[in-house]
């Protein structure tokens, strides 16, 4: 597993920590690297990778042309439930998405944002069928953006493994409609969403009033 990967479970438990255990960032993180839930994590992401070999594959092999990702949102949304999640839903604009509550779960209360995008560029017809040389996969849309999709749910099978609790709510999102010429709408959609509920407008529609990764 990367070091981007591991360094993301250490930014999940840091986010996990109350504000006086962070005050000194590079204490926090090192007391992380060496605690048992983020070994526990780790370890998770290298014992399931096969599963996530697995979901890149599947999920890559469900065709996601532009506006019509509905098949792998139910793909995903499937997932998601496997991985425990809750209040999962798809809306009426195609996004999937999914709560893991965490010890600050209220109303308005933080919330971290892990995403990834359903569609590819690739047009209806593309063939999808994932070819694999060694350790590469190829094929249409498995880098951009399916390899991410399921690294999200390998997060959440580490989290789970581990028993970590987050003190923010961990929302997992797949949007649809990433690509040109209509750019992030899903995102827009989850800024309008989220800002609303806030009881405020955003100042623009690609705000997102919390961390977004």
């Amino acid at each position: 597993m990367s070091t981007l990967h591991l360094s993301t479970i250490a930014l999940v438990l840091t986010l996990s920590c109350s504000p006086a255990q962070a005050a000194d960032p590079a204490k926090t993180v090192e007391k992380i690297l060496a605690g048992k839930d983020y070994q526990a994590a780790v370890q998770s992401l290298s014992d399931t990778h096969d599963q996530t070999v697995a979901d890149i594959i599947t999920l890559t092999e469900i065709p996601a042309p532009p506006f019509r990702e509905a098949e792998r949102g139910k793909a995903f949304l499937a997932r998601l439930q496997a991985a425990g999640l809750r209040d999962i839903e798809t809306d009426a604009e195609g996004n999937v998405m999914g709560l893991r509550p965490g010890r600050a779960h209220v109303e308005g209360g933080p919330v971290v944002v892990f995403a990834a995008h359903l569609d590819t560029v690739f047009p209806a017809g593309t063939e999808v069928k994932v070819r694999r040389e060694g350790t590469r996969l190829m094929a249409p849309g498995v880098g951009d953006d399916t390899r991410s999709l399921a690294t999200l749910l390998a997060y959440l099978r580490a989290m789970n493994a581990a028993r970590i609790k987050t003190r923010p709510t961990f929302f997992s999102w797949a949007m649809w409609a990433r690509r040109e010429p209509v750019i992030c709408v899903g995102s827009a959609i989850y800024s309008a969403r989220a800002s609303m509920q806030a009881g405020s407008r955003p100042s623009s529609p690609w705000t997102v009033p919390t961390r977004v990764m």
